[in-house]
C-alpha cells in the first residue's frame, strides 16, 4: 500500500549496511555494562543534567557519527533471562541476543541526542526496526562487538517537533555486521527556528498523522491467527528500566508507564515461544500502557498487534 494512503510510516528498508559516515566526525565512547552498575547511573544523571543546564534544542550541526566497544557480559545475558523466563528453551537465544544489545543502543543514543542540544524528557520513542542479516544466533555469539551509530535523516513534524531516525549498526571481530537497528525518535517543544532545520517531508508527516487514528486490523480467533494475553508487573517494569539504562529511565514517557521498548521485548519473546525466530522485527509504539494493565498480541501473516482492554491499539508491526 501507498505511504501516502497506509497508516503505517514509510518502509527504509531493511539496509544491510551500517550508516554512512558522510564526513561527521567520529567520537569513540566507553560505554557502561552490567559490571558496572555506577557508570550506568553516571549515564542517566549526566544526560538529565546536561539538558537542564543547558535547555532544550535541537542542533543538527553538531551530528557527529559514534563509535564503541559493546560487550554483552554473562550477567547482563542472566538478568534479561530471569526478567523474561527465557534461556531455557532451544530458541531462547533469539530474544536474548537483541535484549544484551540494547542497553548499548540505549547509552550511545543518549549522548547523541544529548550533543544534539535535545532534552531526553522531551522524546518519545515511535518505532524500532532492527535485523540479523545472519540470524539472531550470530548476534548472540559475537560476544565482542564495534558499534557504529549515527543520525540517518530528520524530518521536520510541526512548527515545534521533528522527527530523528538513528542507526545502529553492530559488526563482529572479523568486520560483519550482525544487527542492524533503526530507531524513530519524535522530538517535541523545540524552538521554531530550530524544528525548521529537519529536512521537509510531507510524505512522512501525512503518515505520522494518520497513525493517531490507526484502528486495529487483526482479531484473535480469526482463522490462521494466534492471541495470547500479556501483563506487566510493576516490578518487571522497574526492572527492565534498571537492567536497561540510560535512555529507558530519561524519555518522555511518565515513570508510570512500561517503555515501548519492553513491550517490543514481550513481542519477541511471545514469537519465540510460538516458534518464530525472526530475524527482522519492525514495531511501532501508538499508546502507553500502565504496568498491571493487560494486554492481548494478536498475530497473523508475520504482522502482530498489541491491544488494550478498551480495544485501543497500542503498538503493531511486522517480522
Amino acid at each position: 500500500m501507498n505511504a501516502t494512503t497506509s497508516h503505517e510510516m514509510p518502509p527504509t528498508g531493511w539496509i544491510p549496511s551500517l550508516p554512512a559516515a558522510d564526513g561527521a566526525a567520529v567520537v569513540h565512547l566507553s560505554l557502561a555494562c552490567a559490571d558496572h552498575p555506577w557508570r550506568a547511573a553516571w549515564w542517566r544523571w549526566s544526560a538529565r543534567l546536561a539538558a537542564r543546564v543547558r535547555g532544550h534544542r535541537l542542533q543538527l550541526r553538531r551530528a557527529a557519527h559514534y563509535v564503541a566497544h559493546a560487550r554483552a557480559p554473562e550477567s547482563l545475558q542472566r538478568q534479561w533471562q530471569a526478567l523474561f523466563a527465557i534461556g531455557t528453551r532451544r530458541d531462547g537465544d533469539a530474544p536474548c541476543a537483541w535484549l544484551c544489545t540494547q542497553p548499548a543502543i540505549w547509552q550511545v543514543h543518549a549522548r547523541l541526542l544529548g550533543d544534539l542540544g535535545v532534552d531526553l524528557r522531551r522524546v518519545l520513542h515511535l518505532r524500532q526496526q532492527s535485523w540479523h542479516p545472519h540470524g539472531v544466533a550470530a548476534c548472540h555469539q559475537a560476544q565482542d562487538q564495534r558499534l557504529d551509530c549515527r543520525l540517518a535523516r530528520s524530518v521536520r513534524l510541526t512548527a515545534a517537533s521533528a522527527l530523528l531516525v538513528v542507526k545502529t549498526g553492530f559488526t563482529d571481530g572479523a568486520g560483519r555486521l550482525v544487527a542492524l537497528v533503526e530507531d524513530s525518535y519524535v522530538v517535541g517543544h523545540l524552538p521554531v527556528a530550530d524544528a525548521a532545520q529537519a529536512g521537509d517531508d510531507a510524505v512522512w508527516r501525512r503518515a505520522i498523522v494518520r497513525l493517531r487514528h490507526r484502528p486495529p486490523s487483526l482479531a484473535a480467533g480469526e482463522p490462521g491467527s494466534r492471541s495470547t494475553r500479556l501483563l506487566v508487573e510493576p516490578a518487571a517494569a522497574r526492572r527492565f528500566q534498571q537492567i536497561a539504562g540510560a535512555l529507558a529511565g530519561a524519555t518522555a514517557a511518565r515513570p508510570a508507564a512500561v517503555q515501548g521498548v519492553h513491550l517490543r521485548s514481550l513481542v519477541a519473546c511471545e514469537l519465540s515461544r510460538w516458534g518464530i525466530a525472526a530475524s527482522r522485527l519492525s514495531i511501532t509504539f501508538l499508546a502507553r500502557v500502565g504496568p498491571g494493565r493487560e494486554l492481548v498480541l494478536v498475530q497473523r501473516d508475520e504482522k502482530f498487534e498489541l491491544v488494550d482492554a478498551k480495544g485501543r491499539l497500542v503498538a503493531f508491526g511486522r517480522y
